[in-house]
């Protein structure tokens, strides 16, 4: 299944069925479409969204707060800038307050949207998101590597010699925390491996 079907099938499960408001939630799929399809992503697409419902589905996560993170985490996203995150949770809380969606759960997702900035939480159900986002690092060694190459891609723009130490910088903070992933349902399946490709990626 192409990802926008996978998508639109997903955005009707999540806004109701009111005819009435049915152009506005149309405009907001199209905006969340156009976004993650803006030429300058490469790894940050469609296709990062559909890994991460597949992700929070094979958990049995349903929370509604957890679910339109995902759609609005990386709505925008400028590689080199630095409010990607505040810009996201800003304008996620702008649409889903169109869309009628109970302030308290617009505060949630404001909230987990913010904390993948650094990947900190407290709160139980946005820890698994959080961990869900960076599931790719626990990935098989092929995917690994294409996610690489397709971040890479996204960086293009600035000289390699900064990404590159940037890069590292990451990666060894990541390898210096004593776990990569917060939840158990996440270290479990992807620490070690994350662990591996990591080291892969620095010796290169």
């Amino acid at each position: 299944m192409k990802p926008t079907d996978f998508l639109q099938a997903q955005w009707s499960l999540m806004v109701p069925g009111s005819e009435s408001n049915k152009e506005l939630q149309n405009k907001q799929f199209d905006q969340l479409i156009q976004a993650y399809s803006e030429p300058h992503r490469h790894y940050h697409t469609l296709q990062h969204l559909q890994q991460l419902f597949d992700e929070l589905a094979s958990l049995g996560v349903q929370d509604e707060a957890i679910l339109w993170s995902v759609w609005y985490h990386d709505i925008v996203y400028q590689p080199k800038k630095s409010n990607n995150e505040s810009k996201s949770a800003d304008i996620a809380a702008q649409c889903l307050q169109a869309l009628a969606v109970a302030p308290s759960i617009i505060e949630r997702v404001h909230h987990c949207i913010l904390a993948t900035k650094h990947h900190h939480t407290s709160d139980p159900l946005c820890q698994i998101f959080l961990d869900a986002d960076m599931a790719i690092l626990g990935t098989c060694a092929a995917d690994y590597q294409r996610y690489t190459e397709q971040v890479a891609l996204e960086f293009q723009s600035i000289p390699t010699f900064l990404y590159k130490r940037g890069r590292k910088k990451f990666l060894n903070a990541l390898l210096k925390q004593q776990a990569i992933f917060i939840t158990p349902q996440f270290h479990d399946r992807y620490e070690s491996q994350a662990r591996t490709n990591i080291q892969w990626e620095l010796a290169q």
